[in-house]
């Protein structure tokens, strides 16, 4: 593989080593990996070092290359399989046991630096291995390197997990996108997974870039490019630009109608965003309005007991609640809990969502009591279903906290909310948003409590996190700024204040 391309490298390498050794750098590595194809196991080498070459250099999970996508890969590509087989998924099967002898070839001959977590190639050698690839040769590697970091993505990711990850992402992104007619789903799942974390301004970068990158190999109409532009408006919204976001939404619900029709799914889940981002940025009424419309198109194309009607219904009800009508929210909201149980039942949990809803506009209607009783049930059906760290067992606690304290008892919310928080900590990191906001929730509730003072110290610390990861004119930034001044100036800080 690298045997025919050792001018590409040797244009980056010297011809001669400093030392006086006999080769030059370009000839050594050349033949370095042809002498690993010949151990054995015999024929992995090559393979396995292209599939390391589109990567992250500074960092590639080793549990990557015992994938099911990267053995079948090596197999396809091994330098011995049988020529004659019918199929080239049927040349060779590999084992991880071989896997591991292959990277343990590759580390004695100083091609790949291996510990037991992470796998490291010089920029040097991945780029001339790539140089070595035919077109379709780079495209077989690039799928097979997203699939197998489809197949090492954790249903939660921290900190250090979600940055290696991230970077393997970008990596192939820049050296080798896959070229099979669409976008693969690790593209988007990384941007998301960015975002969700609370990296929102990495995220809005992500999906810029990768717009741009599915725009010049797709076209601007093909659906993934669509998709695409979707998440980047998801991802500006995330970063705090709400009207920037709902007009985003409605220009590329524009193209979906021109391309995809009014009645593809995924015009009418654009619709369905564009509520959600008109209501976020101020317009329940006109959130509503959209709702009304799309549930009526819902009732046509789908009925009434499909999943998406349902979830319309559940949509239109909460910015209904939010438009200034809680009290109409939670008669529309009772009566989709009755069509919830009978259609999906009760332990599914978009009816575990209706109820959440329904406690939320009790409280919004005057009845913070009722809201209490309603989330106490709640939670315990959470908790025997979901599992105490599950995110909607935690947002259960959260709006429980909360609206204990608008019963008066600001005592009993900021201890749910110190609990709350330690587990947010623990789960989701300091840095996501959910973790924030339950910061947040304590400081106002150790206000109303009667710490004037912790409440002021909270949120100026929470203020200079909240500036750091999510910039000075994010909604939430804001938002923290107004709840400091409202605490210093209880405490006569007024000089501050200003």
């Amino acid at each position: 593989m690298l045997t025919e391309h050792t001018a590409r490298l040797a244009e980056l390498a010297p011809d001669a080593l400093p030392d006086d050794q006999e080769f030059p750098v370009a000839a050594v590595w050349d033949l370095s990996v042809q002498y690993a194809d010949t151990l054995p196991p015999a024929g992995l080498a090559h393979p396995l070092l292209a599939l390391l070459s589109v990567l992250s250099p500074d960092g590639i999970p080793t549990t990557l290359t015992s994938t099911e996508a990267a053995r079948a890969y090596l197999g396809r590509n091994a330098t011995d399989a049988d020529p004659a087989s019918e199929t080239a998924k049927d040349r060779k099967r590999v084992e991880e046991r071989q896997v591991i002898q292959t990277l343990s070839v590759l580390h004695r001959l100083s091609l790949i630096d291996r510990t037991p977590d992470a796998i490291r190639v010089h920029a040097l050698v991945q780029h001339t291995t790539r140089d070595a690839l035919s077109d379709k040769q780079q495209s077989d590697v690039a799928l097979a390197a997203a699939d197998a970091l489809l197949d090492i993505w954790p249903e939660r990711l921290n900190h250090d997990v979600l940055t290696v990850l991230v970077a393997n992402v970008n990596a192939l992104c820049a050296s080798a996108p896959p070229r099979n007619g669409d976008l693969h789903a690790v593209f988007s799942r990384a941007g998301h997974a960015l975002g969700e974390s609370g990296k929102v301004a990495a995220a809005h970068d992500y999906f810029t870039r990768l717009h741009t990158i599915a725009h010049d190999l797709l076209g601007p109409d093909h659906p993934d490019t669509l998709a695409t532009r979707n998440n980047l408006a998801l991802s500006r919204g995330q970063a705090g630009d709400l009207q920037g976001t709902a007009r985003a939404t409605d220009e590329l619900l524009t193209d979906y109608l021109r391309v995809l029709g009014p009645d593809h799914p995924d015009t009418l889940t654009t619709r369905e965003n564009l509520a959600y981002w008109q209501g976020q940025a101020g317009d329940p009424r006109g959130a509503v309005d959209v709702l009304t419309e799309l549930l009526t198109d819902r009732l046509r194309l789908l009925g009434p007991g499909h999943p998406r009607t349902l979830v319309t219904r559940n949509n239109l009800a909460y910015w209904q609640g939010q438009a200034g009508d809680p009290q109409g929210a939670i008669d529309v909201l009772t009566e989709l809990l009755t069509d919830h149980l009978r259609i999906l039942g009760p332990d599914h949990p978009d009816t575990l969502t209706t109820r959440e809803n329904i406690a939320r506009c009790k409280g919004q209607a005057g009845d913070p009591r009722g809201a209490v009783d309603v989330l106490t049930e709640l939670l315990t059906d959470c908790l025997r279903l979901l599992g105490p760290d599950h995110p909607h067992t935690l947002i259960t606690r959260n709006n429980l906290a909360r609206w204990h304290g608008e019963t008066g008892d600001a005592r009993s919310a900021v201890g749910a909310f110190a609990e709350l928080l330690t587990d947010h900590l623990r789960i989701l990191g300091p840095d996501h948003p959910d973790t924030l906001t339950t910061r947040n929730n304590l400081a106002h509730w150790r206000g109303e409590a009667g710490d004037a003072q912790g409440a002021a110290d909270a949120f100026a610390e929470l203020l200079t996190d909240r500036l750091r990861v999510l910039g000075p004119d994010h909604p939430h930034t804001l938002t923290t700024r107004n709840h400091l001044a409202r605490w210093r100036r209880e405490l006569g800080e007024l000089q501050e204040e200003i």
